[in-house]
């Protein structure tokens, strides 16, 4: 799946590993406490799992208020 970027969007990256089977609220919850950002701001979030072997790529799709979270293999 591929999403544009909107030129004001920054793109986030959590540098402790995390349980990738989390839903969104729980990755909602990791964007606020440890990244201290909102979830809803259209910016894009990535995760990795323990061993570093998978990405999970979060952000809001330009023409909606739907997600795309994609986990993709290294």
């Amino acid at each position: 799946m591929m999403f544009s970027l909107l030129p004001t969007s920054a793109i986030f990256v959590a540098t402790d590993p995390v349980d990738l089977r989390k839903a969104f609220d729980g990755l909602a919850t990791l964007m606020r406490q440890s990244l201290g950002q909102d979830p809803l701001s259209g910016s894009v979030y990535i995760f990795s799992n323990w061993q570093r072997n998978r990405l999970n790529v979060t952000g809001r799709l330009k023409t909606s208020h739907r997600w795309a979270v994609q986990t993709q293999p290294v």
